[in-house]
């Protein structure tokens, strides 16, 4: 399959870190429902701003929230609303994982690929892709307990994957729990 392609893997993912370098620091703004009120969250490295709350910072990697902080990540939780229509439960899930995706997963560059085996294609598109590691993140609204039992085993099979399809030594696995509104890392 790599040969229809013309490249490698190697290739492709050394380009895609080499781009990824140039382009960091960047901001992504999803918005989250509280009440009446919408809010845009900016995340800049390790840090998380409210738009509409002057001054508000979170610090990201230290876990530090303060009041407006950690309502607005109860809020996410909770789950966010499209403006103008109702969300089914699921489709709330994928918007909730996708939302924390945004503000405060790791930033990794990623890339799609393929491996054949035998009658079957796999196909894998990490969270994040680093030198030697490949990077899962996931959110739960699960208890610690919850967390450790179902969502634990799974995150780390699809990063053992990953590593093996992308040819890594190590993975990192990154959830984020709303209970207590922590990320945990393994």
């Amino acid at each position: 399959m790599e040969a229809a392609y013309k490249t490698s893997l190697d290739r492709v993912l050394r380009e895609t870190l080499e781009r990824a370098r140039e382009r960091e620091g960047y901001a992504v703004c999803p918005a989250v429902k509280i009440g009446n009120s919408i809010y845009t969250l900016i995340r800049e490295g390790d840090k998380l701003t409210i738009a509409e709350k002057k001054g508000v910072e979170c610090g990201l990697a230290r876990g530090e929230h303060d009041d407006v902080c950690r309502e607005v990540l109860r809020a996410a939780c909770v789950g966010p609303e499209h403006v103008g229509r109702k969300l089914g439960d699921l489709e709330r899930r994928l918007a909730r994982g996708g939302l924390f995706g945004e503000i405060l997963a790791q930033r990794h560059p990623t890339v799609l690929w393929a491996k054949e085996l035998d009658r079957y294609v796999a196909v894998g598109i990490s969270d994040g892709i680093g030198e030697d590691f490949v990077y899962e993140f996931r959110s739960t609204r699960m208890s610690y307990g919850g967390l450790r039992r179902y969502v634990l085993p799974v995150a780390m099979a699809q990063a053992n994957i990953y590593a093996w399809l992308f040819k890594r030594q190590r993975w990192v696995v990154v959830i984020f729990l709303c209970e207590d509104l922590k990320l945990y890392r393994w």
